[in-house]
C-alpha cells in the first residue's frame, strides 16, 4: 500500500532562517547614535553651566542660615553684584536700592513690607528683633532664589 500524496507523513518541518545579526548596524543607527551623543553632550554642558552660574545663590543661602542681622545688607549687596553690573548697583541707596531689589526679585516685599528693615540694619545694626529678623531672612531667601536682572532702567 502506497501512501497517499495528501498524507501528513510526507510533511517536513519548516526551515527557520538564522536570526538577523545585530552587527553591523544599518547606517541609520550610527546616525541616530551620533545625534544622541551630541544631544546628551549639549544638555550636560548646559546643565553644568547653569549649575556653575547659580553657585552664588547656593553660597548665599548657606551664609544666610548663619548670618547675624548686621551682615544682611552686605550679603544682599554681594548677591546683587553677582546679577548686575557694579556700575548699576554700587550707586544705589535708600528707596532706589529697595526698588531695585523689588524689580530684580519680582516682588514688592522690600518697598512695602518687611524688606524696609534692610535699610535700618545698614545704619543701626543693633536694632534687630527676633520675629522681624526671621521674616526679613525669609524675604531675602526668596529674593536670592528668584532674583534676576529684568530691567535696565537703573
Amino acid at each position: 500500500m502506497t501512501a497517499s500524496p495528501t498524507s501528513l507523513d510526507h510533511l517536513h518541518d519548516i526551515i527557520v532562517p538564522d536570526p538577523v545579526p545585530w552587527l553591523p548596524l544599518a547606517p541609520g543607527w550610527y546616525v541616530l547614535m551620533f545625534a544622541l551623543l551630541i544631544a546628551t553632550t549639549w544638555i550636560s554642558i548646559r546643565l553644568i553651566q547653569q549649575w556653575q552660574k547659580n553657585r552664588f545663590r547656593r553660597e548665599a543661602l548657606f551664609e544666610l542660615e548663619t548670618i547675624s542681622p548686621s551682615q544682611l545688607p552686605a550679603l544682599v549687596k554681594r548677591v546683587t553684584l553677582s546679577i548686575a553690573p557694579r556700575e548699576q548697583v554700587a550707586c544705589l541707596s535708600g528707596d532706589d536700592w529697595l526698588e531695585f531689589l523689588d524689580q530684580t526679585g519680582n516682588t514688592t516685599a522690600f518697598t512695602e513690607r518687611v524688606g524696609q528693615q534692610l535699610l535700618d540694619l545698614s545704619y543701626a545694626p543693633a536694632q534687630s528683633a527676633g520675629t522681624e529678623f526671621s521674616d526679613l531672612k525669609t524675604t531675602i531667601r526668596s529674593w536670592i532664589l528668584n532674583s534676576s536682572l529684568q530691567t535696565s532702567n537703573f
